[in-house]
């Protein structure tokens, strides 16, 4: 089975740039990314082409954004929930790029989990 990332870039590469939002009554005016709507992430023809904001709550499994794989249930995910346990203690005493460097993840990602952009539920 293909991962995730690699069909969403089969699906740039045989259909080109997403360049509208199929959904009905929007308006935006971009950017645009393919969507799967099947949730079976198995063909090219399972995505749509939809803005952003209606990509992120639509993207799985075609079911709204509440039923988005989370945590280390997402395949993209780099940190475990005891891996963000861990970095949530630490946070107070060490430095974020020091906690970067060791659970090998961006400086950026450190600071989504401190200020509850990321993890927020643990």
């Amino acid at each position: 089975m293909v991962n995730y990332f690699t069909l969403h870039a089969r699906v740039h590469a045989q259909r080109g740039k997403a360049d509208r939002c199929i959904i009905y009554g929007c308006n935006s005016t971009g950017p645009f990314q393919w969507a799967c709507i099947s949730g079976e992430y198995k063909d090219v023809g399972d995505f749509m082409p939809m803005c952003i904001s209606h990509h992120r709550q639509h993207d799985h499994h075609g079911e709204r954004a509440s039923v988005w794989l989370k945590g280390s249930n997402n395949g993209a995910s780099k940190l475990s929930e005891e891996d963000v346990l861990d970095i949530k203690q630490r946070l107070g005493s060490e430095l974020q790029q020091d906690l970067a460097d060791e659970f090998g993840v961006s400086v950026t990602a450190i600071n989504d989990i401190n200020c509850g952009r990321t993890w927020s539920w643990l």
